[in-house]
C-alpha cells in the first residue's frame, strides 16, 4: 500500500530500468515517500469510532486530546500520512484543519527530487478533490486506491455518499468494541497467567527439574533435524519467492515480492505445502540407527498425561505468555526509544493477505492457528530447545533450561518478518512456550498455546479488516 504514486511520470536519469532507486535516496527523501501503514488505519478506524460514540461536546475534546499525539505525528509524517490527516479531517468535518495539512503536504512535497515530485502533486490534488467534497474523477480514485482505508474514507466524502459514511462510521465503532472485547480477554488473561508463573516458578524450586524424554542420542541428533529443517525451509522460501517472481510477481525496494491478487489463493496453499516438506527431515536420525519410536519421544510427539489434559495445559501455557509477551513489549518501546524506528509495532505481512478478503481468510486461519505452531513448535521446542538441553547439560538441570530457552527463543524471534527490535515480543511468546514444553514435556500443550495466540490475532483483523 501507498506506493502506487510512485510510478515515474518520466524518465529517470542514469536508470536503465526506469524505476526509482530508493536505495540511493536520502533519509529524508525516504521519509516523505513513506507508505501509509497498517497502525496509522487503524488509529484512522479508531478516531471515527470514537467520534461517533460521544455525543457530548466535552468528551469528544477529551477524546481529541487523547489523541492529539498520534494525531500529530501524522501531521508531520510522510506525504500519505498527510493526506491521510487530511482525510480524515474532512470526515470529522474539520475543514480548516484538512485544508492546513493538504498545505503541509504540498511544502512537504516541494522538497521532493525529481521524478517524485510530480506524483506526490498528483497524489494531493487527488486528496484535495476529496476533501472539498466532489466526487471524484476515476484516475483520482485511482490515485488514492493504494491508501486502503483512507481511500474508502475519501470515497465516503463525495456527495449522495450518505450510506457509505455510514459504513465508514460503523466500521469505526466495531474496530473500538473488538478491540475493548479483545484487550479486555488478554488482561484477564494475563492476570491469570502472571499467577500461575509465580506458582509454576514456586513448584519448581522445591522439585528437580524434569529431564525430556527421549533418550540422549536421539535429543542429540535432534540438532541435525533442526539444522535440516531451517536449510530447507530458506531454500523453499526462496524458491516461492522465484516462482511468483516469474509468474508477475513483482519484486519491490524493501526485497519482498508483491504478486498478482489472483495468486493470493494459491501462493497461501503452496506456501502451506511448502512448510510441510521440511517435516522429512525427523527421518534423518533413522541413518543413525536410531528409531521413529525414540526420535518421536524426544521431540516430544507424545501423548503425555493425556491428549484432552495436555491440549487443556496449552490454555495455562498461553495465559502465562502475556506476561512475558508485556515485558517484551516494555523492552520493544525501550529499543525503539534508543534506536530509533516505528512508533507502532510493526505488522506481520499476513495481514495484507487478510484484509484482500475471500478464501484467502480460511487459508490464513489455518496456516496461522494449526500449520504453522504443529510445524514450530516440532522443530524449536522439540528439536532445536531439546536438542540444546541436551548438548549443555553440564550446566546443570536450570543452567541448561535458560541458556537453551534463551537462544531458541533469540532465534525464533529472528526468523520472524517484523522486525530485530521486535525480538524480545516473540521472545517473549517463545520463552513461554519453552515453559511449557518443559512442564510438560510433550508438545501439544504448547502447539494449542501457539494456536490459540495466532488465531486469536487473525481472528481480531479478520474482524477489523473484512
Amino acid at each position: 500500500m501507498g506506493r502506487g504514486w510512485l510510478t515515474p511520470q518520466e524518465p529517470i536519469p542514469g536508470s536503465d530500468s526506469g524505476e526509482v532507486d530508493f536505495t540511493g535516496l536520502p533519509q529524508a527523501q525516504r521519509e516523505l515517500i513513506a507508505p501509509i501503514g497498517m497502525q496509522d488505519e487503524l488509529m484512522a478506524k479508531v478516531v471515527i469510532g470514537a467520534e461517533s460514540l460521544a455525543v457530548d461536546p466535552a468528551m469528544r475534546s477529551s477524546i481529541a486530546g487523547s489523541l492529539a499525539p498520534p494525531m500529530e505525528a501524522l501531521r508531520n509524517g510522510s506525504i500519505d500520512q498527510r493526506c491521510a490527516v487530511a482525510i480524515l479531517d474532512a470526515f470529522g468535518g474539520d475543514a480548516e484543519a484538512a485544508k492546513a495539512a493538504l498545505m503541509a503536504a504540498r511544502d512537504a512535497a516541494a522538497t521532493l527530487e525529481q521524478p517524485l515530485r510530480g506524483p506526490a502533486l498528483a497524489r494531493i490534488d487527488a486528496t484535495e478533490a476529496a476533501v472539498s467534497g466532489r466526487e471524484l474523477t476515476p484516475d483520482e480514485s485511482a490515485n488514492l486506491e493504494s491508501m486502503g482505508y483512507f481511500h474508502a474514507v475519501a470515497s465516503a466524502l463525495a456527495p449522495g455518499q450518505e450510506a457509505a459514511a455510514g459504513e465508514v462510521r460503523t466500521g469505526g465503532v466495531r474496530a473500538i468494541v473488538l478491540l475493548f472485547v479483545f484487550f479486555g480477554v488478554v488482561l484477564v488473561a494475563g492476570i491469570i497467567g502472571l499467577v500461575l508463573l509465580v506458582v509454576v516458578a514456586v513448584k519448581s524450586m522445591s522439585r528437580p527439574l524434569p529431564e525430556l524424554a527421549g533418550s540422549l542420542r536421539a535429543r542429540m541428533a535432534a540438532a541435525e533435524v533442526f539444522a535440516i529443517y531451517l536449510v530447507a525451509a530458506a531454500a523453499l522460501n526462496l524458491l516461492a519467492i522465484w516462482t511468483f517472481r516469474n509468474r508477475g510477481g513483482e519484486e519491490t525496494d524493501l526485497g519482498t515480492v508483491e504478486v498478482d491478487e489472483s495468486l493470493g489463493v494459491v501462493g497461501l496453499a503452496l506456501q502451506m505445502a511448502l512448510m510441510c516438506v521440511p517435516l522429512l527431515a525427523m527421518a534423518w536420525p533413522r541413518r543413525a540407527g536410531i528409531s521413529w519410536a525414540e526420535t518421536r519421544s524426544a521431540l516430544g510427539l507424545h501423548a503425555g498425561k493425556g491428549i484432552l489434559r495436555e491440549a487443556f495445559s496449552g490454555l495455562a501455557i498461553y495465559c502465562m505468555m502475556l506476561p512475558l509477551v508485556g515485558c517484551g513489549l516494555i523492552a520493544y518501546v525501550a529499543l525503539t526509544a534508543l534506536f530509533g524506528g516505528d512508533d507502532a509495532p510493526p505488522s506481520h505481512p499476513i495481514v495484507d493477505e487478510i484484509r484482500a478478503g475471500g478464501a484467502s481468510v480460511v487459508l490464513i486461519m489455518v496456516l496461522a492457528s494449526v500449520a504453522a505452531p504443529v510445524i514450530e513448535e516440532i522443530f524449536f521446542r522439540g528439536a532445536f530447545f531439546g536438542s540444546l538441553r541436551a548438548r549443555w547439560r553440564g550446566l546443570g538441570p536450570w543452567g541448561a533450561f535458560i541458556a537453551s530457552a534463551l537462544v531458541s527463543s533469540y532465534l525464533f524471534a529472528a526468523i520472524h518478518p517484523q522486525g530485530i527490535l521486535f525480538a524480545p515480543v516473540l521472545m517473549g511468546t517463545a520463552l513461554a512456550l519453552c515453559i511449557g514444553r518443559a512442564w510438560r514435556g510433550s508438545l501439544i500443550g504448547p502447539m494449542v498455546a501457539h494456536g490459540v495466540n495466532n488465531g486469536l490475532v487473525v481472528l481480531l483483523n479478520v474482524a477489523i479488516w473484512t
